[in-house]
């Protein structure tokens, strides 16, 4: 069962020149089944960053993309169920609506009995200005 990610809350964009940051908040939660079973797998979850600018097919990418996430908000129960992210990625993914736009993408794994907010950071490293 995959995940669904809402209400994303982004912050602003730190440009280092050639370094830019991305961070922002996410809530990742389980549609029509908010509980879990003890020692369920934890499920995939992915989503746009929203204030990251597509890059074209002429656009190389970064020469880097770092990625870090962290538990901000949780309900927790004595069920003794894990909470958490696991398996963080960011890559560029072409555009699922079609066209040579390729888009940055944050994915991963993620321990969500109810729903969870994370926090989430992408840093951009060797990026070209275009």
């Amino acid at each position: 069962m995959t995940l669904q990610v809402s209400d994303i809350v982004v912050q602003p964009t730190l440009d280092l020149g050639g370094v830019v940051v991305h961070s922002g908040q996410a809530r990742i939660g389980r549609a029509g089944r908010p509980m879990i079973k003890r020692g369920e797998p934890p499920a995939p979850f992915s989503f746009w960053v929203p204030d990251a600018a597509a890059l074209t097919a002429a656009t190389p990418p970064p020469e880097t993309i770092g990625v870090a996430a962290w538990l901000m908000q949780c309900e927790a129960s004595n069920n003794g169920n894990l909470m958490g992210v696991e398996q963080l990625a960011a890559r560029y993914e072409p555009d699922p609506r079609g066209g040579d736009s390729r888009w940055l993408l944050v994915s991963g794994t993620a321990h969500a009995g109810f729903s969870i907010t994370i926090g989430y950071r992408v840093t951009l490293g060797g990026v070209v200005s275009s």
